[in-house]
């Protein structure tokens, strides 16, 4: 998982434009025209079309400072929320639609899936990436030490409005309309050797983030993965 920091551009706190190669092995095959959601700088968007993942990329940012950049670099970018966003983009016009650490800063992330789904063509994707609540230093320093501290970056970001757990990233990437490919996290170096000294009984416990892949079909049959 490639990590994310926030700096200052224009005077608002805002992402650094991380480069998130590990959306990589969700891709399946080539997906023509790419939404990316929150798009930052557009690093994203500008690997895919390097790796020939894609053609052409629309991206969505909240930020005017950083769009600008963005602008430079993919093919369209719309700048504002989301939700507005979204009047912008044709329906059935995307193959895929990347929502990467987007999705807990929203109000009602619940709302803007089902509205994403209205834009995908049918067979088209949506990946995202949420953070896990369940994570062991959030619950550590809630139950022993009573503490639910917001920071500038992180799980407990100060901008994130909802929160999730594996079994609620699981819920949200399997609304109706989606079939459930993929969901997994990843583990660094340290929370590796704790996962193999706990022989992985902390397993779930030491996923920063999810990573899920969810295809639109053509019917409202959903399906699911373990």
């Amino acid at each position: 998982m490639q990590s994310s920091h926030s700096k200052i551009i224009g005077g608002h706190e805002v992402y650094s434009a991380s480069l998130r190669t590990d959306i990589l092995p969700l891709f399946d095959r080539k997906y023509s025209n790419v939404l990316d959601v929150g798009c930052s700088t557009g690093n994203t968007g500008v690997m895919l079309k390097d790796r020939h993942l894609c053609d052409f990329v629309t991206g969505i940012e909240l930020f005017e400072e950083t769009a600008k950049v963005a602008k430079t670099r993919l093919d369209v970018v719309i700048v504002g929320p989301v939700e507005a966003a979204l009047n912008q983009i044709a329906d059935h016009s995307q193959d895929c639609i990347l929502c990467l650490d987007v999705l807990e800063h929203l109000v009602d992330p619940w709302s803007v899936i089902k509205a994403l789904g209205n834009k995908l063509k049918t067979d088209g994707i949506i990946i995202c990436s949420i953070p896990n609540v369940r994570h062991i230093s959030v619950l550590f320093n809630l139950i022993f030490l009573g503490r639910w501290q917001y920071t500038d970056s992180g799980i407990l970001d100060r901008t994130h409005l909802r929160f999730f757990t594996k079994a609620s990233c699981r819920q949200l990437a399997s609304l109706r309309g989606f079939t459930l490919e993929n969901i997994h996290g990843r583990l660094g170096p340290k929370s590796r050797l704790l996962n193999y000294l706990s022989l992985g009984i902390f397993r779930n416990f030491l996923f920063g983030q999810y990573l899920t892949r969810s295809r639109k079909v053509s019917d409202a049959s959903n399906g699911g993965v373990n």
